[in-house]
């Protein structure tokens, strides 16, 4: 009976002997160089499934942990597709409303450009109609330096007081005096005075 007792305790002692030996420390020296490799960048777990390894505890942690990873990277990947749609949608809107200002900027535009020529065009018109009329009255205050006192005074008792004004404007001061000296005294104080209030 001591004997079979030897025996039995031999055996558990085998086993025991065997467990602590190999098994423990395979498992330890399989996890550290899991997580060193890890650390260093190697994915095991792909590895791992490549190289269809069926360890069974192994195995069943690499199916669990791929079904994980896909579950996440699909919710990811839903995720980030809902937040490019909302970004997409809001940068569209954003299209719309510059290209609606775009255009409204362009129409301001050719509106003030139009503007600009039609301004133009009358300024430039009234500004040749000034020229041409400063012509005109140079002309005829050059027939009135020849002209007679007399019936010079006579021709500005006629005329439009701002007419006459611009053409005594244009003539010398002697001859500005002998067509004062043969008008009517009340017209040839009114031009004065008019000439007088232009200068100031």
């Amino acid at each position: 009976m001591a004997k079979s007792m030897n025996s039995k305790n031999n055996k558990k002692n085998t086993v025991r002997w065997f467990f602590y030996a190999i098994i423990i420390p395979f498992i330890l020296v399989t996890l550290i160089t899991i997580v060193i490799l890890s650390v260093a960048g190697f994915n095991v777990i792909d590895w791992v499934e490549k190289s269809r390894i069926n360890l069974p505890v192994v195995s069943s942690l690499v199916t669990s942990s791929k079904k994980e990873n896909a579950m996440n990277n699909t919710e990811r990947i839903k995720t980030k597709i809902a937040n490019k749609d909302k970004e997409i949608e809001q940068l569209n809107k954003k299209i719309d409303d510059l290209e609606s200002t775009i255009d409204q900027l362009e129409q301001d535009l050719i509106k003030e450009k139009n503007k600009n020529k039609s301004g133009k065009t009358v300024k430039e018109e009234e500004k040749t109609k000034e020229l041409e009329k400063r012509d005109t009255i140079k002309t005829v205050s050059a027939s009135f330096k020849k002209m007679d006192e007399t019936q010079a005074a006579l021709i500005f008792q006629k005329l439009d007081k701002e007419v006459g004004l611009a053409v005594l404007e244009q003539l010398p001061n002697d001859a500005r005096g002998k067509i004062f000296e043969a008008m009517d005294p009340s017209l040839a104080a009114e031009y004065t005075q008019l000439l007088i209030n232009i200068s100031e």
